[in-house]
């Protein structure tokens, strides 16, 4: 099941949309959920919808990218979820290469290729594997803190375990990592070294507007983002020794500035 949350994406969903239909391995759903009664964006999607694989709901109300996420992981997904921001693309072979990895890693609760960045950015963005016991698996993901695996494939077993993405006053500006982390604690997290996701960089990523917050703002943001680690690494703990390591280790990689993090 591809998941297509969009607002305001009239000029790019096109792309995105087209890009799907392209992909090699033709077995998926699309899910186009557009946002805040955007119909600009849902004109822009109906030439899909002669395609079977394509479906569209236009919420009356705004969402934000957290509710109209959420809403989807609340549709009866097939074995994997795949969200696709409404700006990405990727190769024609995406899905074919990382469902043959995911076959033969059943224990993987994600699978995911390297992100190639388009537009204003350039390089790549890399998240490395992660395996190992599932309290060492959120310590290895909290040292890098990347949103790279939620742009794979993920179990919907994995999924139905970690809950929906937490809700704050940021809309929710960090809480892809908790939920990635409440992810982990199903299974691995499996590296594909090839990079077979285009990710847009543009002006208007919410992301950018961070860097002008105040002070206070981003220490309150880093806050939420403290406790939602804790809330994800916790039911883990099975002594009040394990809490007490877990606490310390979460808030040394939160407080303490590493150069070249």
């Amino acid at each position: 099941t591809v998941g297509l949350p969009v607002y305001k994406g009239a000029g790019l969903i096109a792309k995105t949309l087209d890009s799907l239909q392209r992909q090699t391995f033709g077995d998926f759903e699309a899910i186009i959920s557009v946002d805040g009664n955007d119909a600009e964006t849902a004109a822009a999607c109906q030439p899909f919808l002669a395609d079977p694989r394509f479906r569209m709901v236009v919420h009356p109300e705004r969402l934000d990218w957290f509710g109209n996420f959420n809403w989807l992981l609340q549709q009866e997904l097939r074995e994997f979820f795949c969200y696709r921001q409404h700006d990405d693309t990727t190769a024609p072979e995406f899905f074919e290469v990382l469902l043959q990895v995911a076959d033969k890693d059943p224990n993987a609760a994600a699978v995911y290729s390297d992100c190639q960045w388009m537009g204003g950015r350039k390089g790549f963005e890399i998240a490395p594997s992660i395996e190992g016991k599932p309290l060492d698996r959120i310590f290895q993901y909290i040292e890098c803190q990347s949103a790279v695996p939620v742009r794979g494939l993920i179990r919907r077993t994995a999924i139905q375990q970690a809950g929906f993405v937490r809700s704050d006053e940021f809309r929710a500006i960090a809480e892809i990592f908790v939920w990635l982390a409440k992810v982990l604690r199903w299974g691995n997290f499996r590296r594909i070294a090839a990079p077979l996701y285009y990710r847009l960089d543009h002006a208007d990523n919410y992301h950018k507007e961070v860097d002008r917050w105040p002070e206070d703002r981003k220490r309150a943001a880093a806050t939420t983002l403290f406790t939602g680690l804790l809330e994800a690494a916790m039911p883990l703990c099975r002594t009040p020794e394990e809490r007490r390591v877990t606490q310390r280790f979460i808030l040394d990689r939160m407080a303490l500035f590493r150069p070249g993090n």
